[in-house]
């Protein structure tokens, strides 16, 4: 029996994760939720601005985001969560399924890592203040494989010249996946 796939990918800010959500959904069909999209288009905010509001708005797009993914997975469409997913407490959250939905679902974690160097000048270019990036620092968690019954992947997005390497990971991954 093949597995509807769910995808959480992880990593700090600007490591080139909304780049490898965006090819999974163009190139291979799954359905996306994105903590960053969901924000702007509810409260027009970016984490740094919400941040400052308090949790109870990063609380309504962590509900969406809990009953879309029911929704979609039972649907049997392979998802794609993008987040930073900074902590286990909140990984955990966004992998847990119902038992009757957790055996038709193969669980991976994607992490998707870059330098200091390039995550710094990435997030300075959209215009952040790189408080995010010290927030998160803060509290970041490496990600394991088999948390959750999730596996775990990585990929190294290190240049912003190579964005073939990029894309040729997230084949890689894929493959991966169906493999």
């Amino acid at each position: 029996m093949t597995k509807t796939n769910l995808v959480l990918l992880t990593g700090l800010p600007a490591a080139g994760k909304s780049t490898v959500a965006q090819r999974l959904v163009r190139e291979n069909g799954f359905a996306i939720l994105s903590t960053d999209d969901l924000r702007q288009s509810l409260f027009q905010q970016t984490y740094e601005e919400l941040a400052k509001d308090g949790k109870r708005k990063d609380e309504v797009v962590r509900k969406i985001i809990d009953y879309s993914k029911l929704q979609i997975l039972a649907a049997g469409c392979d998802l794609v969560i993008d987040s930073t997913a900074p902590t286990e407490k909140f990984r955990r959250r966004m992998l847990e399924l119902p038992k009757d939905l957790e055996q038709t679902i193969k669980k991976t974690i994607l992490y998707v890592s870059a330098g200091e160097f390039v995550r710094n000048s990435r997030h300075i270019s959209r215009g952040g203040s790189g408080v995010a990036l010290e927030t998160i620092q803060g509290f970041w968690k490496e990600p394991r494989d088999g948390f959750c019954g999730a596996s775990l992947y990585s990929i190294y997005n290190n240049s912003d010249s190579d964005i073939g390497k990029l894309y040729r990971d997230v084949t890689d991954f894929y493959e991966w996946l169906k493999g």
